[in-house]
């Protein structure tokens, strides 16, 4: 599973990286833009996806930006971000999901394995750490792995200060861009309800519930107008 993990990771490269990357990167950042409506909304944004096209774990995916082991457990964390340049919310969310490996017999080698959303978690910008909603654990289990992963990364403080404002500035472009231009973004989405996902099948997420279902948060809202909506716009 070690070498899957590895593969989906897409956090931003280290200094030793390949300078194509990092200019790849910088390039993508500065053409990021938003549906305007979404950016009002405050639609968060996986800014696994402001580095990368790969769809995010939110979103059915395989990409993430962090990942954290706590009691031999593995965890894959997202992080995301308001993009409202209006909104002054100071503060990262980090969606948590625990990385299973699965069961096969000897003959087959495989290295996929199975996610399940755990909890969802927020870290401000000044370093205030807090469990907003648990799925699937306990929030003494939520609050150690919160605290694992802050023990493991929250030397990169710094760092997801920088993608707040990232994510503002690309808020901020895409109000001002001409309509024509605003349609550039690749994939916004909101948090899925919790669910177990087999990694190499990322369609079972929305196979899940219908579209015109009603959403299984309870909203009210059809599925695809509440936690399944998803903007797919070309590149």
């Amino acid at each position: 599973m070690s070498s899957w993990i590895s593969a989906h990771c897409r956090d931003e490269p280290n200094t030793g990286s390949p300078i194509n990357k990092q200019k790849r990167i910088a390039r993508r950042k500065s053409e990021y833009r938003l549906h305007p409506k979404d950016v009002q909304e405050g639609l968060l944004v996986s800014y696994v996806h402001v580095l990368d096209v790969e769809r995010p774990l939110s979103a059915g995916g395989k990409a993430y930006t962090f990942d954290v082991t706590y009691q031999g457990r593995v965890f894959l964390v997202e992080d995301r971000y308001c993009p409202n340049p209006d909104c002054d919310c100071q503060e990262v969310l980090l969606e948590f999901y625990e990385a299973v490996s699965r069961e096969y017999d000897n003959s087959e080698q495989d290295d996929k394995c199975r996610i399940c959303q755990h909890f969802l978690g927020k870290v401000t910008l000044d370093g205030q750490l807090a469990v907003e909603e648990r799925y699937k654990c306990s929030l003494d289990e939520a609050n150690a792995v919160l605290l694992a992963w802050w023990k493991q990364h929250g030397h990169g403080l710094q760092n997801l200060v920088n993608r707040y404002h990232d994510v503002k500035k690309i808020g901020q472009r895409s109000l001002d861009a001409p309509s024509s231009r605003s349609l550039a973004a690749r994939l916004i989405t909101r948090s899925l309800p919790a669910r177990d996902v087999i990694l190499d099948d990322p369609a079972a997420v929305n196979a899940r519930v219908g579209r015109n279902a009603a959403c299984p948060c309870g909203s009210g809202k059809k599925y695809k107008k509440c936690c399944g909506r998803t903007v797919v716009l070309p590149s």
